[in-house]
């Protein structure tokens, strides 16, 4: 499932709640979709880091005007 539609504009994310600890979904511009643990921000939000809790355990920054929707996980 995209949570973009055809021809969406992307407006910029609002992160401010995200918290270092906390499960996120993440999905990319290109639908990828995977579970990750928020590791840092940045004090104003624009930039997060996270790590993937998929068999990578990569790193990643993103930055709040790419795109990527970071959810939280209840």
């Amino acid at each position: 499932m995209n949570l973009f539609g055809p021809g969406d504009a992307v407006p910029f994310q609002d992160w401010t709640r995200l918290l270092p600890g906390q499960r996120v979904l993440v999905q990319l511009v290109d639908g990828t979709r995977f579970t990750a643990k928020v590791e840092k921000k940045t004090s104003s939000s624009n930039a997060v880091w996270i790590t993937r809790e998929d068999a990578w355990h990569t790193e990643h920054v993103f930055r709040h005007v790419e795109g990527i929707q970071i959810l939280p996980i209840k």
